[in-house]
């Protein structure tokens, strides 16, 4: 009977006392730690041992001694055909090479709690080790390449310089211990080295167990932190949860190499009797009839799910007369927009297995008569479909995975977020109604009152936040099947209510909320709830609920419809992919002045986590907008690893949803709002408040930026009146300006998570005046073709097969090809995980724009659209 063993070490800090002062912070290899001992579960081996610095989960400290006992224990217990797992998490280190085994003069270390381990220690140990046991060793450290290494050559780097400024931008946490800690400590306690410094050198030849490394990256790379774990780790986390089977250790280390971003090259070493084999083995076979060892995650499942979407056909200025009946017009045509619109509708069959191939075949269709014809699907949106806005177990308590308010705030508990040391909301509208002489109970307010579209799921008109000054008349919902709803979010065919249902009654309620009575809200509050509760506002509805996918074409119209009923600002708590229809609305709107705020998105840590992208998703994307992002109480970013050290990524009973963010161009035109954990409007009648201490999500701080942005323009109406600026984008811009200029930028990272800082609607008043004797300028035109990869695209065509129903070739002059094949790899980054890191650490439309002249990139990028089960067969083609 085979026997299998594992040991896990997770170091988020050292002992200063041996390490000179240093206490080596980082913040996610406990998690690693308690991933790998899961893994080891899972595979069906019950003696595992963890070694925590923390102390937490019942483990012993990741001592040297602790190492060395159990190092030995097994040497001593495993015999020919058992298997031993062992991983390490935290600092690499280097000391001065005193055995002259090593080529560059440095012995690499571990860096335990009391001190640093040697590599030469753990090949003492294996040394020991019987003939035919296994040992699998997987180190997410810096230079894990050589920690477990005989004496052997290293590697030349093969793509020299990739991304090497990606740790900089990123602001990225590595684990890499500074020589002259790692040396100076060494010098000060030499009597804890000499042993293992000064004992004859062990060699791979000597080693009678086969070992199996795998490093987190080569040696003159560094081992970073990201989402919660190690980056190396969370890709072979990734790695694991996608992949149903994996052939062998050489299969593994293939796929982690593929997924991880180039930052970092993982090694892969084997040593001793029978290595070959070893590395040939399926992963993680430790006997004991143990079924086939499969971390697979359904919900991690990369085929998509087939969603009839119809085309989007854009016939540009020929605006053409067409008799047949596929073509609808797309276009809200209920006042003034023209009676031959150039967008049109054309359903696809219900069979229809690829809405983009479809939309390219009618493209080919076309261009001969209409030459700027352009066809994109109405592609669906499901960004946040999987996964219910965050909620605790009872919504009268405060999600404890998070930052909350003090019950010493008293009644201010319940509006914390308006308060002067967060957004300044209530300050500035206080502002607002003294200068327009407005009312305490706001009996009435004047004609020119600034009017905000709400784009969103609709309101429940029973709700006691429902705005005072809701322009109820002038509803309208794009949901299909409703044509006479004025944007009320109809509660049909619903056996129970979801945790989200209202989502636009809440997200409403924070923009403009009316008075709230004590007996409607927690804390003892009674008073107006909203940012802006004197403002106009206009209900769009444009999908059932945030659980349900909405169409990009609905998005374009709710924009459209804004402007045309003379909306100034446009809030929407949604996101998704990027489309040219929605583009055209965006530039449409902000060259009339309308400031649009859309939610950033949100990702999970958990579960949905590998199906959503951590980077900042459209409309928010666009320069034209101002993507709204998020920040705690605390002032620290809507971000798990950024809030690491006062909360435990697994803590119980929390929330495991955060705020989208990056990369660093999306932020230059990003501002943060206060969520989570403040009032949510909720649509439980049985509930003892009709608010939750639970809201969340970056759909909580949109409003709030919407509301200080209509604050900005009541506040200068007249301003805004003498130079000239409003009906154009001078006025948008002028009011987007204001909130950036004004921006909070206490935490020392705000650029990253932030952008612009987290929103002060007061402050953004004091600047007022410095904005209008500023110099404006007008935002980058909101495109698709400017994605950092529309340029590439010419380069990538090639003859298509002779069976496709296309032209044999396609002119790389085709500049509407180029657009559209430019949206479909978008949507696909932006839909298969398997190419998230692209938009989450690369800058394909900023400093990374030459991404793709790199070779090794470009192909391995390719590979990867070309094998995406997201992708058409047309575009696989072209490429």
């Amino acid at each position: 009977m085979s026997n299998a063993y594992s040991l896990h070490l997770g170091l988020n800090n050292v002992d200063p006392d041996h390490y000179d002062g240093w206490n080596g912070q980082l913040y996610c290899c406990e998690n690693d730690a308690l991933f790998y001992h899961e893994m080891a579960e899972r595979a069906g081996i019950k003696n595992r041992k963890l070694l925590l610095s923390g102390g937490s989960q019942g483990a012993e400290m990741p001592v040297s001694a602790n190492l060395d006992k159990y190092l030995e224990q097994f040497s001593k217990t495993l015999k020919s055909g058992d298997f031993l797992f062992i991983t390490y998490s935290g600092h690499g280190g280097q000391i001065k090479d005193i055995n002259f085994d090593e080529e560059d003069s440095v012995d690499e270390t571990w860096c335990l709690y009391d001190r640093q381990y040697l590599d030469d220690e753990l090949w003492e140990h294996f040394s020991r080790f019987k003939k035919g046991v296994r040992i699998l060793m997987i180190s997410d450290s810096c230079h894990s390449g050589s920690v477990a290494r005989a004496i052997d050559s290293p590697k030349d780097a093969e793509v020299a310089g990739l991304l090497e400024d990606i740790f900089k931008k990123m602001n990225l946490v590595t684990r890499n211990a500074p020589k002259d800690i790692t040396f100076n400590s060494y010098s000060k306690h030499k009597e804890q080295y000499y042993g293992p410094t000064h004992k004859p050198i062990v060699v791979k030849e000597d080693i009678p167990a086969t070992v199996l490394l795998l490093g987190a990256c080569r040696d003159e790379e560094l081992a970073s932190e990201w989402d919660g774990y190690g980056l190396f780790t969370s890709t072979i986390r990734k790695v694991l949860s996608m992949n149903k089977s994996i052939g062998s250790y050489d299969d593994w280390h293939e796929k982690i190499t593929q997924q991880i971003p180039a930052i970092q090259h993982p090694t892969l070493f084997t040593y001793g009797s029978g290595a070959d084999l070893f590395r040939k083995e399926k992963i993680f076979q430790v006997g004991n009839g143990q079924s086939p060892f499969s971390f697979f995650d359904p919900e991690q499942n990369t085929v998509p799910e087939k969603v009839k979407e119809n085309l989007l056909v854009d016939f540009g200025k020929t605006a053409p007369q067409l008799r047949s009946t596929e073509y609808k017009p797309a276009q809200h045509l209920k006042r003034d927009m023209p009676d031959t619109p150039s967008i049109h509708l054309k359903e696809t069959a219900p069979d229809t297995t690829s809405s983009w191939d479809e939309a390219y075949k009618a493209y080919f269709s076309l261009r001969a008569e209409h030459p700027e014809v352009f066809v994109e699907p109405d592609v669906k949106s499901k960004y946040l479909k999987e996964s219910p806005l965050s909620k605790s177990a009872d919504g009268n308590n405060y999600m404890s995975n998070w930052p909350k308010p003090p019950n010493t705030l008293g009644i201010d508990e319940f509006i914390w977020h308006l308060g002067d040391n967060h957004s300044q909301l209530r300050k500035a509208a206080q502002r607002v109604k003294e200068k327009m002489k407005l009312t305490d109970v706001l009996d009435t307010v004047p004609d020119d009152m600034v009017k905000i579209a709400h784009i969103d799921t609709g309101y429940i008109p029973s709700h006691p936040a429902t705005p005072k000054y809701l322009v109820k008349d002038a509803g309208i919902s794009f949901v299909g099947g409703e044509p006479d709803n004025k944007g009320t979010d109809i509660m049909q065919n619903r056996i129970k209510f979801l945790e989200q249902d209202g989502h636009g009654s809440a997200t409403l309620a924070i923009l403009a909320g009316n008075f709230i009575k004590k007996e409607d809200a927690y804390a003892g509050y009674e008073g107006f709830f909203g940012g802006i509760p004197f403002a106009r506002v206009i209900p769009v509805r444009i999908c059932d609920t945030v659980y349900n996918s909405f169409n990009a074409n609905d998005v374009a119209r709710g924009i459209e419809y804004a402007i045309e009923m003379g909306c100034e600002v446009i809030s929407m708590s949604m996101a998704g992919y990027p489309t040219r229809r929605v583009a055209r609305a965006v530039n449409k709107a902000y060259e009339a002045g309308v400031v649009i705020v859309t939610a950033a998105g949100n990702n999970w840590v958990k579960g949905i986590s590998k199906l959503t992208p951590k980077a900042v998703m459209y409309p928010a994307r666009f320069d034209r907008v101002i993507a709204a992002c998020g920040v705690c109480f605390n002032e620290k970013p809507y971000d798990f690893a950024a809030n690491e050290e006062e909360m435990k990524l697994r803590s119980e009973g929390g929330d495991t949803m955060q705020g989208n963010w990056g990369p660093e161009k999306a932020m230059r035109t990003a501002l943060a709002a206060y969520t989570p954990n403040l009032a949510w409007a909720n649509n439980n009648p049985n509930s003892k408040y009709r608010f939750s201490r639970t809201g969340g999500g970056t759909s909580s701080a949109t409003p709030q930026i919407a509301a200080a942005a209509a604050l900005w323009i009541a506040y200068n109406r007249q301003e805004l009146a003498d130079k000239q600026y409003k009906g154009t984008w001078k006025q948008a811009e002028a009011v987007r300006q204001a909130l950036f200029q004004s921006g909070g930028i206490d935490y020392p990272g705000y650029k990253k998570y932030y952008g612009n800082g987290s929103l002060k609607a007061s402050a953004a008043l004091d600047v007022s005046a410095d904005i209008f004797n500023m110099e404006l300028k007008q935002a980058e035109e909101a495109s698709v073709s400017f994605l950092g990869i529309g340029k590439f695209v010419s380069q990538w065509f090639r003859a298509l097969p002779a069976k496709s129903a296309l032209p044999e070739t396609v002119p790389p002059t085709d500049k509407q090809i180029q657009e559209m094949m430019s949206v479909e790899i978008m949507q696909v980054m932006y839909k298969d995980p398997a190419l998230f890191e692209y938009l989450d650490t690369i800058d394909l439309d900023g400093a990374d724009a030459d991404f793709f002249n790199r070779a090794a990139a470009r192909d391995k990028f390719k590979s990867l659209i070309k094998t995406s089960a997201y992708a058409s067969a047309t575009l696989k083609a072209l490429l």
